[in-house]
């Protein structure tokens, strides 16, 4: 998607030992969850079965896609972090997602772009639209704008 902010892209590549846990589990799996959903308001909840099945069917096939990709495999030196990817997501220590589980705990927000250069720098590859905004999904949700407008997309 051409909306995606640079790091986004990277991750999705896949990163090397030592920015794997914070690429995947506290950048991407925020981010899809809460671009996908169209919720970026901390306080957002996650309510229904359709939010479930999007997530289930669309976001964390990606998110493992993304984890398999890492040098080496973020899964299989750490299979536990599948758990703590459904717990960032707001549902607990949890296998599955569902709707009884939500809330059991935070639905962590996108890192900001500041922790994201002292968290794992080698991610951070700003882009002009990147020096216009602090987060990810600012970035992502101005470019979706930006590309409806701009002549010649499908709604321009």
């Amino acid at each position: 998607n051409e909306a995606l902010p640079p790091c986004i892209k990277k991750v999705l590549l896949g990163v090397e030992k030592g920015s794997r846990n914070f690429a995947i589990t506290m950048l991407l799996t925020t981010f899809l969850s809460r671009a996908r959903l169209g919720k970026i308001d901390p306080n957002a909840k996650i309510d229904n079965e359709k939010e479930i099945a999007i997530l289930k069917k669309e976001v964390l096939p990606i998110i493992i896609e993304a984890g398999e990709r890492c040098k080496p495999s973020l899964f299989e030196d750490q299979p536990y972090e599948k758990k703590n990817i459904i717990y960032h997501l707001g549902f607990g220590f949890n296998e599955d997602l569902n709707l009884k589980n939500f809330g059991q705990s935070k639905w962590y927000m996108t890192p900001n772009c500041s922790k994201i250069k002292l968290q794992a720098p080698d991610l951070c590859i700003e882009d002009d639209l990147c020096r216009e905004v602090k987060n990810p999904l600012s970035y992502y949700f101005k470019k979706l704008k930006m590309l409806k407008k701009s002549p010649g997309s499908p709604s321009g």
